[in-house]
């Protein structure tokens, strides 16, 4: 008859030498494994939208994707290093969701707008009035394009510049933003149909590579199309206008020249920035 202790009884308490382990991918529950799977099919089918540029991904809205990305990692156990990779996410991103990113891009193309009609001047001044953390990273241009960076980053910088280029005036990286289209944007943007149109309506796809934040669409009011900025409430005013100066700058572009106007949200963290095109 088994003992009291007796290791071959499985109600038997586990004895006091035994150290506690973690568990392995294999030991973990049905439940476990099926969440894990189902975050790993999310993420993929996630990812490929967001490369095809037809699905913006929100990391500070969409509760569901941020919860089961999170499973994904929670579940992976030993097997972490191997499950990261394939799920194509920045991890770090998820798990501070709420805090909206764009592309290291558009800090690169401010400080390049402000070094040719500032100078090295401008630079240095803007960089002098940055907390410490920015200042040696925006004097350096050390934001990398293909990097992110955060929404409160960019809006320091845009800011500061703002104060100390132009006394407070935002409309000064409208124009800026519209001047210097050609050197870092017009890639981006550039389309092989030069129909208003079609460059309006391909361009939340190129807004998509750069913004992590917000849903941009295409509508139409009274005949006059439109293009919806939503979800805005956190953009600020000298964001908004560089969205204003690329886009009039890409209207300009098109086949008859077209203007961009704002129709409505102009003002700074506004729910939904609306442009017009005539």
């Amino acid at each position: 008859m088994s003992g009291e202790n007796d290791p071959k009884d499985p109600k038997a308490p586990r004895a006091d030498s035994e150290a506690p382990r973690s568990m392995t991918s294999s030991e973990l529950s049905r439940e476990a494994r099926d969440a894990f799977r189902g975050a790993a099919k999310t993420a993929e089918t996630l990812q490929r939208k967001l490369s095809r540029g037809d699905f913006k991904l929100d990391l500070g809205a969409d509760a569901h994707a941020r919860t089961v990305l999170q499973k994904a990692v929670e579940h992976a156990g030993p097997k972490r290093r191997s499950v990261e990779p394939a799920l194509r996410i920045d991890i770090q991103a998820i798990a501070k969701s709420g805090h909206e990113r764009l592309k290291g891009m558009l800090p690169h193309a401010i400080h390049h707008w402000i070094l040719r009609s500032f100078g090295d001047e401008g630079i240095r001044a803007v960089a002098k009035a940055l907390p410490p953390e920015l200042s040696s990273r925006f004097e350096s241009d050390a934001f990398n394009a293909l990097e992110w960076c955060s929404l409160d980053d960019a809006h320091v910088i845009l800011e500061t510049a703002v104060a100390t280029l132009s006394r407070g005036d935002a409309s000064l990286f409208a124009d800026l933003a519209e001047e210097n289209f050609s050197f870092e944007f017009a890639g981006l943007f550039q389309s092989t149909n030069k129909t208003i149109d079609l460059i309006v309506k391909r361009s939340p796809i190129s807004w998509g590579r750069i913004l992590d934040f917000g849903r941009v669409r295409v509508s139409e009011e009274n005949k006059t199309l439109l293009l919806r900025f939503e979800d805005f409430e956190r953009v600020g005013s000298p964001l908004r206008h560089v969205i204003v100066g690329t886009m009039r700058a890409l209207a300009s572009t098109a086949e008859p020249p077209k203007t961009a106007r704002v129709y409505s949200g102009f003002e700074a963290f506004a729910p939904t920035l609306v442009l017009a095109f005539d």
